[in-house]
């Protein structure tokens, strides 16, 4: 592949992506209706839902009341609107990484990775930025499932930071009904919900973390293929064990993540209460 291809297709990529990146941080008010304000004006939004919230904390039944329901239903959309634009965006990523692999591959075959140390380098580079920027595709990507999954639970965090008397009083109602399991229908409904919101997190993260696991094996293996089955650590191998590193450590992260989303749907309700509590 000349660099004069692989300048085009980097370019058709990189334009592909700022459009998607574009999309998803304006685009998901305006698919998802509901008249909250777009980018950067939330303040129906959360109006909206201190209101419905209050409401709701004082129905003494775990029946949204459609003042909620339509919150609610509005995030659920906004969520579903992100999930979409991540999922292209992480689909483009893949093909970059990928055709960047076989590119990195075919130099490598052929010996061309020892005329110099700028390309391996740039190969390095390149490798690197693309693993991270599919890391953060996904994991917006799972941010944004459990979002339209769990969207009450997502909704609540909407609730200002600061409290007037009105709102605290609802959520010191919520938090005694947390701590007495069957006295509020209210509360009880929330922490169902909240531990599903922490199960879908700790799934998806599971099953990203197995996939980071192979991805990480195949790229270490692939350092034989660029060493010519040696497999000592050089020029030509160094893009292959850069990458497969920053995806071992990232896999490390997510599986940090995914043993603390268990924690929390095992215990919903402490850490239902202690999110309300500001801890």
């Amino acid at each position: 592949m000349t660099s004069t291809s692989s300048g085009k297709w980097a370019g058709t990529y990189a334009g592909i992506l700022a459009v998607l990146g574009i999309a998803f941080v304006f685009a998901p008010a305006y698919l998802a209706g509901g008249h909250y304000g777009g980018y950067g004006d939330n303040t129906r939004l959360v109006q909206s839902m201190r209101n419905a919230f209050i409401d709701y904390s004082g129905s003494g039944s775990a029946v949204l009341p459609d003042s909620l329901r339509t919150v609610v239903d509005y995030w659920a959309r906004y969520h579903v609107a992100k999930a979409v634009i991540a999922a292209l965006a992480l689909l483009v990523l893949c093909s970059a990484c990928r055709r960047l692999w076989v590119s990195y591959q075919g130099r490598s075959s052929q010996g061309h990775l020892a005329e110099g140390r700028g390309r391996t380098v740039g190969y390095v580079v390149a490798g690197v930025a693309a693993s991270l920027g599919t890391v953060s595709a996904a994991a917006l990507l799972m941010a944004n499932i459990q979002g339209a999954i769990a969207p009450l639970s997502s909704a609540v965090s909407l609730l200002p930071a600061q409290r007037d008397s009105s709102l605290a009083g609802a959520i010191d109602a919520v938090r005694h009904g947390i701590a007495t399991p069957g006295a509020s229908p209210v509360a009880d409904h929330l922490v169902a919900d909240f531990a599903r919101y922490h199960v879908v997190v700790a799934v998806l993260s599971a099953v990203f973390v197995a996939i980071l696991g192979v991805l990480a094996v195949r790229l270490w293996r692939g350092r034989r293929a660029a060493s010519n089955g040696i497999g000592a650590l050089s020029y030509s191998t160094l893009p292959a064990t850069a990458t497969a590193a920053t995806t071992l450590t990232v896999a490390a992260a997510v599986l940090v993540l995914c043993v603390a989303n268990i924690s929390s749907a095992l215990e919903p309700a402490r850490a239902l209460s202690l999110f309300f509590a500001g801890g």
